[in-house]
């Protein structure tokens, strides 16, 4: 537990330190995001030209992090998500 990071327990730390795990997002990224969009929620849902449009996203952001939150976690969730498709 001494070794851990401290992460404050604000809105923006917590989400900076899950968006920030997205390689490579950093922590100006993610206050970008923030104000833009107002939670993960509104950032998860967002359309690519929407995430593009924030200034300091360029295409290798904006597909990473439109790709971690919304492809499948698993191979298995996979493999049914292009079966019902």
């Amino acid at each position: 537990a001494a070794i851990k990071a401290k992460i404050d327990k604000d809105y923006l730390s917590r989400l900076t330190d899950v968006l920030t795990t997205i390689k490579p997002l950093n922590r100006t990224d993610v206050v970008t995001l923030a104000r833009t969009f107002g939670s993960l929620s509104d950032v998860a849902n967002a359309d690519l030209k929407s995430l593009k449009d924030c200034p300091g996203l360029g295409d290798k952001k904006v597909k990473s992090l439109h790709d971690v939150l919304n492809k499948p976690f698993s191979l298995a969730a996979t493999r049914r998500r292009n079966n019902l498709i």
